[in-house]
């Protein structure tokens, strides 16, 4: 009973190879926004803005509330405060259990 409470939800098989490309993004990143992971995965913005608002719906990722990013000093020059312009997501404890759960499948059929 214990191992089928860690299994994913329905929802889970509506998640594509890229889905969790993001979602790993997010976990070893941490918060980012839409452009740069585009950026950092090699996959055109759209395609990672249509995919943030997706795992959104699905409650894989949240948005995080926009507040002041503060540098530290040497970091950025001349800058110590700026607006987040962009709209940031992390990933959820949902999120985390998917990825987690789609790494174990990909390494049980090595």
């Amino acid at each position: 009973m214990e191992e089928k409470e860690h299994e994913p939800e329905e929802d889970y098989l509506q998640l594509e190879e890229l889905d969790f490309r993001i979602l790993k993004h997010h976990q070893d990143m941490g918060i980012d926004y839409s452009l740069m992971v585009a950026g950092i995965l090699g996959v055109h913005p759209r395609e990672v803005f249509d995919r943030h608002k997706k795992l959104r719906g699905l409650k894989l990722l949240k948005r995080v509330e926009k507040t002041m990013i503060r540098y530290r000093r040497n970091v950025v020059d001349r800058k110590w405060i700026k607006h987040r312009n962009h709209t940031y997501y992390e990933i959820t404890a949902k999120g985390q259990r998917y990825l987690n759960h789609f790494v174990s499948q990909q390494e049980k059929r090595r």
